[in-house]
């Protein structure tokens, strides 16, 4: 897709030397697999799909950043049989075909978007979601208040056809 978001710069640990004093500081939260709304996202997505995978079998043993990227999230679902891809966009020029969709939300959130709802006339345009982060509590948010808590970046993933053999009789392409 043509407003593929670049992959975000991987930060090198760094080494202090042996003895230094280590800064007094309260060790940062854990991050969990089980806990992360954009991998739980993406469990709930191939389980709509039919290719159910755990966040463990997603991540197959994989180091990425913590929590983890929209753009990450696209490679660990190619293997689990996606074309997928991180794009900003707006939502509401997003084509219904390609609902459900991972929508980033700030702080670390995310929602499954399944789909646009019908506005009456006057009423605000708005979507049906799945927040994966409070156990995949359906809810639905208007255009303005998914504008407000999200970060533009959408997850547009569909599964890839299992190739199949023709069926026709006719040759294979190669052996004319």
């Amino acid at each position: 897709m043509a407003d593929s978001l670049p992959a975000p710069p991987h930060i090198e640990p760094t080494l202090e030397p042996a003895g230094a004093a280590m800064p007094a500081a309260e060790a940062p939260p854990t991050w969990r697999a089980d806990t992360d709304a954009l991998l739980q996202a993406l469990v709930w997505l191939c389980a709509h799909h039919g290719r159910e995978r755990s966040a463990l079998a997603l991540l197959d043993g994989q180091a990425l950043p913590a929590p983890l990227e929209p753009v990450d999230a696209a490679a660990l679902l190619r293997p689990a049989g996606f074309e997928a891809d991180a794009v900003r966009r707006p939502l509401a020029e997003v084509h219904a075909l390609l609902f459900p969709l991972v929508l980033e939300l700030k702080e670390h959130d995310a929602a499954v978007v399944l789909r646009r709802l019908p506005a009456a006339a006057g009423q605000p345009l708005s979507y049906e979601l799945v927040m994966p982060a409070a156990g995949n509590q359906r809810v639905v948010a208007t255009q303005d208040e998914l504008a407000a808590s999200a970060t533009g970046v959408l997850l547009l993933a569909t599964p890839r056809v299992a190739a199949t053999p023709d069926d026709s009789g006719a040759p294979a392409p190669t052996e004319h």
